[in-house]
């Protein structure tokens, strides 16, 4: 908290003052009945949306798109997630995530904290198995800052080691207590361990795939203290070079977004060597079938069973496994009142009414996937629940109607357009498109003309290529009575 007479609080008054008057809205004056400058007003035609999509000569993609909102929201977009890892890398994609916004060559951690918290900005770093996402959102006047901060974390942080390096409590107290980024490590782990769904997910995805997809998001415990400011470093050079990066804005001019890319430093980074999947990260789905049981005392079951998917970088099978997913019911696809999914009605009708929740899973990363279902139920119910869903899939294949798969369309068109009303959406679509499918783009109408093309025979292709693939089941809560996989008839 600022004092009302510390240095630091007068000198956060007089900025503020400054900019409000630069802004001439020092007195906040403004007239009821007169429109506000600069937006447009009722009857008055809004400008279409200028999007454009750049690549410069070291690799980076740059794409924004105009928009009438007040904010402006920014993308810089790296495929460094954790399939990238090397055997003696694991873990360190956690620790890049969280010592995001901090120290850089140019500004120092205080200036870091000090300067969004001055200019109003949300910042905010994630990651997948593919990439890590940092994200800003700002005014639209404050843009200039907005990039000077995300550029100086992405191309050129400043590690020191005891941002990173494990130091034991009794070692010394007061370094101890600056391992901000084990601190915060440690918590995710705990909030993984605490959350039995999300920790099967995890551990079907690590066990499901060969290769760097086996790599989880969560830095296992065992190597939080191998990882240090040099592998930390060591990773950051070799992944964040221009061929992995992409920069995103929505509400910003795409003339301007570039300009500033360049003025603030990502334009000087080099291209890298342009390595394929296929040498880096690459991953297969497992040949073998594997079961996961995680017992514990919970009454209700949740049973996963998935198999071989599709990635994003294959068009058609990528969309058939969309539509397959609305086919079946997935989550958060039903629209308003009681209108329950083939797979709801399946499960169900197989245990008398009783409470069940039934849905498809669909899991998609740039080269690979896992498609599947979802049941939970009570631990007496479970295992009739689970035969039923899996009925009811194998005969999905074979009996989708083309009346099921233009509704699915139509659902699948108008989820694609809708999300292109946020930002985040708008950004999303992008980054994926552009790294994932060559740079190329296209805008959601012609987007939406490729989901119509794809035809019957399509989506019951898909839907025979995971029943023909192996499985993995994963199941956690009170597994008295859980199926086993070969109770299931696959």
């Amino acid at each position: 908290m600022l004092r009302a007479g510390s240095r630091i609080g007068q000198s956060a008054r007089a900025l503020c003052a400054s900019r409000l008057a630069a802004r001439g809205r020092a007195d906040f004056t403004y007239s009821l009945t007169e429109p506000l400058p600069n937006t447009p007003q009722c009857g008055q035609e809004i400008p279409p949306a200028q999007r454009q999509l750049v690549e410069f000569t070291n690799g980076i993609y740059v794409g924004a798109t105009t928009s009438t909102s007040a904010l402006t929201t920014i993308n810089m977009v790296v495929r460094a997630g954790s399939r990238f890892e090397l055997p003696d890398e694991v873990g360190v994609s956690h620790f890049m995530r969280r010592v995001a916004y901090k120290s850089t060559e140019k500004h120092t951690a205080v200036y870091m904290t000090c300067l969004p918290q001055w200019f109003g900005m949300t910042l905010s770093c994630t990651g997948t198995r593919d990439a890590i996402v940092y994200s800003g959102t700002c005014l639209k006047d404050d843009v200039d800052q907005l990039l000077d901060v995300m550029c100086q974390t992405v191309a050129y942080p400043k590690i020191y080691n005891w941002e990173v390096r494990y130091f034991p409590h009794e070692h010394d107290h007061i370094t101890a207590r600056l391992i901000d980024a084990h601190q915060r490590i440690a918590g995710d782990n705990t909030g993984l361990s605490e959350d039995s769904v999300l920790a099967l997910y995890d551990a079907i995805q690590t066990r499901a795939f060969r290769g760097g997809l086996s790599n989880s998001v969560y830095c296992p415990t065992h190597r939080m203290r191998d990882v240090d400011d040099l592998v930390v470093a060591a990773y950051h050079k070799r992944r964040f070079v221009g061929s992995n990066i992409g920069v995103f804005g929505a509400g910003i001019h795409p003339e301007d977004l570039v300009s500033g890319v360049t003025r603030h430093g990502l334009y000087n980074l080099p291209k890298g060597e342009a390595t394929s999947l296929q040498a880096e990260g690459a991953s297969k789905f497992t040949c073998s079938t594997y079961e996961i049981r995680n017992d514990n005392k919970c009454a209700d079951v949740t049973s996963v069973l998935v198999g071989n998917g599709a990635g994003l970088s294959s068009e058609v099978p990528h969309l058939s496994s969309m539509l397959l997913q609305r086919i079946l019911g997935g989550p958060g696809l039903m629209e308003s009142g009681y209108n329950p999914s083939r797979l709801q009605n399946a499960t169900e009708k197989a245990i008398g009414g009783r409470l069940v929740q039934a849905q498809a899973v669909n899991i998609n990363y740039s080269d690979n996937g896992l498609f599947g279902l979802q049941v939970q139920a009570g631990r007496d119910d479970i295992k009739s629940a689970v035969k039923a869903a899996v009925g009811e899939f194998t005969l999905a294949a074979s009996n989708v109607t083309e009346k099921e798969l233009n509704a699915a369309k139509a659902e699948l068109v108008t989820d694609m357009l809708s999300t292109q009303e946020t930002h985040a959406g708008i950004l999303e679509d992008m980054a994926f498109q552009t790294l994932y499918r060559g740079g190329k783009y296209l805008v959601p109408e012609k987007a939406a003309e490729r989901v119509k093309a794809v035809t019957l025979k399509d989506v019951k292709t898909f839907a025979q290529s995971v029943i023909n693939s192996k499985h993995v089941l994963g199941q956690t809560g009170d597994l008295r009575n859980a199926p086993f996989v070969d109770d299931l008839g696959l």
